[in-house]
């Protein structure tokens, strides 16, 4: 059982050292390519980058606020089957007394 350890465990150190050394192969390329590389992976151009969409945001903000408010907002009423009475109370011509209608 002993000797089954072992010829696992040096299978397993095996197959690990074959895999590190495949990670490890060098890749050949122009300066181009490197720079390009670099640019697209640097974290400090995508925090960069990120300063700025914030201080664009902030300007924008600060414009807006610059603006005059303006609300509008209007309402509607429909009655249907109302019953209006428009007419007023009419005076008499004696002493301005004022005579009400009957409503309907």
């Amino acid at each position: 059982m002993n000797l089954k350890v072992k010829a696992l465990a040096f299978a397993s150190v095996f197959v690990l050292m074959q895999m590190l050394a495949s990670a490890q192969e060098a890749k050949r390329m122009s300066i181009e390519e490197a720079l390009e590389l670099g640019i697209a992976n640097s974290k400090n151009l995508k925090i960069d980058d990120a300063k700025i969409v914030e201080a664009t945001a902030a300007i924008d903000e600060a414009k807006n606020k610059q603006l005059p408010d303006l609300k509008i907002s209007g309402s509607y009423l429909r009655l249907t089957n109302a019953n209006v009475n428009l007419r007023t109370a009419q005076s008499s011509s004696e002493g301005g007394a004022q005579q009400e209608l009957p409503q309907r």
